[in-house]
């Protein structure tokens, strides 16, 4: 990204409402959150910041777009810069912990509250699917980060239960069918009743809707959509 112009970090991403330094920006700010978190967690505080305002998930997307934009425009020309040494800090924080520490709890707007293990899982998928938004604005048929894949399946459950908005309650669960090729393991249902939902093994129950894909279309389907994953 170094040599990029300024019409390229201009090019709209695959993050609606946000061009390519947008998304550096957010994840810029990914990290600064992270190692304010780390710290609160290791001092012991794991309930949200002073001054903290919950909200609902549209307005913790809309707030983020904003946000983002903001840091990016005051940063200006050292967006890269700023992005290498903020990764630099948190690498440090994370190199510093002890083994008996990765289950310290931490603060986390949509969770409430998550160890430091997760938070470092977390890490690892915003920087891929991002890498992959960034990528995909200059060669569209890019595909994600190869040595992430199969972290990021692992990690995908966890991203439904953090972004899963519930509706009204429906008479019978609807069943969404997941089949990855090349990734028979992680083949799984989704059982949605409208206010709540449960990830398991594939089933005999006849599914309501089928998806059969490899890793990376199932990945950045569930990334892009999983806020919309409500009753059928």
């Amino acid at each position: 990204m170094v040599d990029l112009s300024e019409e390229d970090w201009a090019r709209p991403s695959a993050c609606d409402a946000w061009e390519v330094r947008d998304v550096l920006g957010h994840l810029i700010g990914g990290a600064e959150r992270q190692m304010e978190n780390l710290k609160r967690g290791l001092n012991g505080e794991s309930g949200p910041p002073e001054g903290f305002v919950p909200l609902d998930a549209d307005g913790i997307s809309a707030n983020n777009a904003r946000t983002y934009v903001a840091l990016r425009e005051s940063l200006g020309d050292r967006l890269l810069s700023v992005f290498n040494q903020k990764y630099e800090e948190l690498g440090e924080i994370l190199n510093s912990l002890g083994a008996d520490k990765w289950d310290t709890p931490c603060w986390h707007m949509r969770r409430g509250s998550m160890t430091a293990e997760d938070y470092v899982d977390l890490r690892i998928q915003e920087m891929t699917i991002h890498d992959w938004d960034m990528r995909s604005a200059f060669d569209p048929d890019c595909r994600l980060d190869a040595d992430c894949v199969g972290r990021l399946l692992e990690i995908a459950p966890m991203w439904l239960g953090m972004t899963f908005r519930p509706g009204p309650d429906i008479p019978k669960a609807r069943v969404f069918r997941f089949e990855l090729d090349g990734h028979p393991s992680h083949s799984h249902d989704v059982n949605v009743t409208g206010s709540t939902f449960q990830v398991g093994p594939t089933s005999t129950t006849q599914a309501d809707a089928l998806l059969r894909c490899d890793g990376d279309s199932y990945l950045l389907y569930i990334y892009a959509e999983s806020t919309h994953l409500r009753r059928a």
